[in-house]
């Protein structure tokens, strides 16, 4: 069967699915362009807060650094982080869901050109316009996001061929990261002033790779 990916805001304790999509369902699909939708700090409520995508065979002792605090977990009813090897390989994945909400955006945006996700956490963006658009209209934006949100403890990707030389997608470096979406023109004083790091490039070459080898 695989493995199923399902995108959650930590804060608001919301999902983007009710079952899990595969990954390259995710990617291909409109399903990235609804999380950039939320992600609107004008017309979203995801603005600013911890978004993941996560692998349903994420280990509970194997996620990223902070990602709960002692108090959450307890909400999730775990006392104590495992040690060693663990078999609850699906449990963060389940605990959340029977915790979360389901929340879709009605808002619908289709030039992405103007606009720059943010990671607020390291201070890091990504302006829009990066990649090439897709042939299938989706913009570039959502499939950047997506190949940095993402975590798991097993490195399936079903429906996506990645090649070796593409950073591992299931270990996202924005993973559980606080993230908006916003005009430029309204941050580009902020961005003036410096402290933030532009990783368009670097995003925008493994996104035009996967493209590549995947046949777009």
């Amino acid at each position: 069967m695989g493995q199923y990916w399902d995108i959650f805001n930590l804060d608001r304790m919301e999902t983007m699915s009710l079952h899990g999509i595969k990954f390259g369902e995710w990617f291909f699909e409109s399903g990235t362009t609804e999380v950039l939708h939320n992600l609107l700090r004008t017309h979203g409520s995801w603005g600013g807060d911890r978004i993941i995508c996560l692998g349903d065979y994420s280990r509970v002792n194997d996620l990223p650094k902070g990602l709960f605090t002692t108090e959450e977990l307890k909400d999730l009813g775990i006392q104590e982080i495992p040690k060693g090897e663990t078999q609850l390989d699906d449990e963060i994945d389940n605990r959340l869901h029977e915790r979360v909400k389901y929340t879709k955006s009605p808002y619908h945006l289709y030039d992405y050109s103007d606009y720059v996700l943010r990671n607020l956490s390291k201070k890091e963006y990504i302006r829009g316009g990066t990649s090439r658009d897709f042939k299938n209209g989706l913009p570039s934006l959502g499939q950047a996001l997506f190949t940095w949100i993402c975590w798991s403890s097993d490195p399936t990707v079903n429906g996506l061929y990645v090649p070796d030389d593409v950073p591992d997608l299931t270990r996202g470096t924005w993973a559980g990261d606080r993230l908006d979406f916003v005009l430029l023109e309204d941050i580009e004083k902020d961005l003036e002033m410096g402290g933030w790091m532009d990783v368009s490039e670097e995003v925008r070459a493994v996104v035009e790779t996967l493209l590549d080898v995947n046949g777009l």
